[in-house]
């Protein structure tokens, strides 16, 4: 990807309401952040393939 001119992102986040959201919310930024770094440096073609796979599969079941 190639920008053409300037811009500006953000991204914003909060915590959820509830125990089992904030968990999962800490699962995903210790956990599996540590997960997804490791195998994009062991195995980034699977990796990426099955990501890519995955992402496919939701939102084909978020479309249906």
């Amino acid at each position: 990807m190639e920008y053409m001119d300037s811009g500006f992102a953000m991204s914003l986040r909060a915590l959820q309401e509830g125990l089992v959201p904030k968990l999962k919310g800490a699962w995903n930024l210790f956990g599996m952040r540590s997960i997804d770094t490791m195998l994009k440096k062991t195995a980034p073609q699977w990796w990426y393939a099955y990501k890519e796979k995955k992402a496919f599969a939701l939102a084909e079941k978020e479309i249906s």
